[in-house]
């Protein structure tokens, strides 16, 4: 019998040609025997009465190719009812037992295919023709008996060359042959097993087959129904996020089997249950599903919700909300307006986040980290979300303010982003709450064109060049269409007022408005720059909980982005001027130049862009460098001194 852990019968029409050939070349040659290869079995005890079973540990994929081999002959064979009998009992059945049972038939396949493989010895051993399935065992058994014949052998000579292949077979102990390593070192090489495949066998393997039958069907067969027609990728995508949601951190990819046997080994011996574990994946499984591609009713507000926060592209942060994605658990954490509000915080994350130009390479620590502040919080549920992401500090992980949307959005490359689309969509929504639905048929049009003419030349004025490079596919100058080919390289005064395809007639509210504007050249577009930004920190806007007590993140964050340049252009320091850093404990005085270019430049030559990277070039210790370089001597102002001063200059 093949086991519920082995993956499904998956050998493809190549495969079978390839082994059909094989035994043409012994049929037709004077080769008297021809190796297929090992099976790996764990042999059972024995039976007192009925049939043994051995579980196929390695092989599967043959033993199962060379029954449909076999079958494809006898069906093709003109054989009387009573010698078809014979054989098929010889080799396929066992004739003692009674028919249709699971035990009547000697190869017992997994889940779907055990039942193509049972219909097709049924309907041979029947006479009857055969009704194909669109199985691979249907499928690999009807190319075979139609190869052999293109082969040009006849039954006998087929039947003679597969009674003489050799095959050797290794019987395994359950107890003392550790049967799941030997199955990992089996198959490390060759065409690798998925992730579905190792944790499904490591889970199940080591148990009898009644208990396999059991968490089978009510943990792991759910999974897989709730993952068919996906890609084996995605079953792995979960996987890492069931893990960083029982681990509060992300695997690495490599890692993600041996994390989860580590943590399948350290349940067990905590003293949870096979049953315990596999129902906690299950759980989640159903969460992403829903996170991922559930299908929803569009105007349902969880339904409009998910829409939007799948547009943003970023499953990454799934395991922030997946222990509150879960529907059809009984006693599930589920809770629709929680869930809701937990994916309008992230979403707004994501996108002001890709305003301000913080990208999302980092954001598997942001969940780490997020992890730990949500468990450190006063609050409860999306409230403690919302806590985490407001309290991740002024770097690279923080959640944008207002302030610095509107300072820094005004140069995003919006058009180039994968959430163009969905960006503009949003915002006209916004404008446009019930006449217009995300996910709608529409373009997105550049107002100053991509191809400069001649009328935008006369439009724009000599900084064409200048005011292009700076605004073209800026939020300032697209809007939506469903005419951009109609619109093409029109003049502005074109675009606006041509009818039907112009803005003055467009169903779209952020396009409309455009009518209000005379001329588009640079202070148009600074105008609308701000006006759309506006409209961005509106649409999605900062966590319901954000208050003073989270003020000083924006102090930290606009310190943090000052640069030695900024100190060189405010003339607070200069080229040239020497900073000293000292260290008494080890009588030491590190001494450092600041140069023309902005940078620091320590005695060897090495220039580094801050003053805590520097710090590094002498010690691998942290410490933040702005409150210890100190200017002109050891007595001298600290550069976070210079950073307040230009924070009081420029305030």
């Amino acid at each position: 019998m093949v086991p519920h852990f082995q993956r499904l019968y998956s050998w493809e029409t190549k495969h079978c040609r390839d082994l059909v050939k094989d035994i043409a070349q012994v049929a037709t040659s004077d080769a008297k025997r021809h190796f297929v290869g090992s099976i790996v079995y764990v042999s059972h005890q024995a039976k007192a009465d009925g049939v043994n079973q051995f579980v196929v540990i390695d092989g599967q994929q043959r033993l199962t190719t060379l029954s449909l081999l076999f079958l494809a002959v006898l069906s093709s064979e003109n054989l009387e009812p009573g010698e078809l009998k014979k054989k098929l009992n010889r080799l396929i059945r066992n004739a003692d037992e009674k028919a249709k049972t699971p035990d009547y038939y000697k190869l017992q396949l997994t889940r779907t295919d055990d039942e193509s493989f049972r219909n097709l010895v049924d309907a041979i051993a029947a006479g009857v023709e055969i009704t194909p399935d669109a199985s691979r065992v249907h499928r690999n058994f009807l190319f075979m008996r139609d190869e052999a014949k293109e082969q040009g052998l006849s039954s006998a000579d087929l039947w003679s060359a597969l009674s003489r292949l050799d095959v050797v077979y290794i019987a395994l102990s359950a107890r003392d042959d550790h049967p799941q390593a030997i199955f990992e070192s089996l198959n490390s090489t060759g065409k690798s097993l998925s992730q579905t495949d190792l944790i499904r066998n490591f889970v199940l393997m080591d148990l009898e087959p009644e208990d396999q039958s059991h968490l089978y069907d009510h943990y792991w067969s759910p999974i897989e129904l709730d993952f068919k027609g996906r890609k084996d990728t995605e079953f792995e995508d979960f996987m890492r996020m069931y893990l960083t949601v029982t681990n509060k951190k992300y695997p690495l990819q490599r890692d993600v089997f041996d994390t989860f046997k580590r943590d399948f080994r350290q349940a067990m011996s905590n003293g949870d249950s096979r049953s315990e574990v596999l129902k906690s994946m299950k759980d989640l499984a159903k969460a992403y599903k829903l996170l991922s591609w559930s299908e929803l009713d569009a105007k349902d507000p969880l339904g409009m919700r998910l829409a939007a926060y799948r547009a943003t592209r970023n499953r990454v942060l799934n395991p922030l909300v997946m222990k509150w994605a879960n529907r059809d658990s009984l006693g599930s954490d589920f809770d629709s307006k929680r869930l809701i509000k937990a994916l309008g915080y992230l979403e707004s994350y994501v996108v002001r986040r890709a305003f301000c130009g913080l990208g999302n390479n980092a954001l598997d620590k942001v969940v780490a980290s997020c992890f730990d502040l949500m468990e450190r919080s006063q609050r409860e549920g999306a409230d403690a979300l919302a806590d985490a992401l407001l309290s991740l500090g002024s770097g690279r992980m923080r959640f944008p303010l207002d302030e610095e949307v509107m300072r820094k959005g005004g140069s995003f490359d919006l058009y180039s982003s994968p959430l163009a689309s969905f960006i503009l969509q949003s915002l006209e929504s916004t404008l446009d709450p019930k006449g217009f639905t995300i996910g709608s048929k529409v373009s997105i049009e550049h107002i100053m064109p991509q191809t400069s003419t001649r009328a935008w030349e006369q439009e724009v004025g000599p900084e064409l060049s200048s005011v292009r490079e700076r605004w073209l596919h800026t939020i300032a100058n697209l809007t939506l269409t469903t005419y951009n080919a109609e619109l093409g390289n029109r003049s502005f005064d074109e675009k606006k007022h041509t009818p039907i395809i112009g803005f003055e007639s467009s169903k779209f509210a952020m396009t409309k408005r455009l009518t209000d504007f005379e001329n588009w050249t640079e202070s148009e577009l600074m105008s609308r720059s701000e006006e759309m930004l506006r409209l961005v920190v509106k649409t999605w806007p900062m966590p319901e909980i954000y208050n003073s007590r989270y003020s000083k993140i924006a102090i930290e964050m606009e310190k943090e982005e000052l640069t030695i340049g900024d100190l060189l252009a405010e003339g607070l320091i200069s080229a040239d001027d020497e900073i000293f850093w000292a260290r008494p404990n080890l009588q030491e005085i590190n001494v450092a130049r600041i140069t023309d270019g902005g940078m620091i430049a320590v005695a060897d030559g090495d220039e580094y862009e801050t003053p805590t990277a520097a710090t590094r070039h002498f010690t691998t210790s942290n410490y933040n460098g702005w409150k210890v370089w100190r200017l002109g001597s050891l007595e001298g102002e600290t550069l976070d001194d210079l950073r307040e001063r230009y924070q009081s200059l420029n305030s």
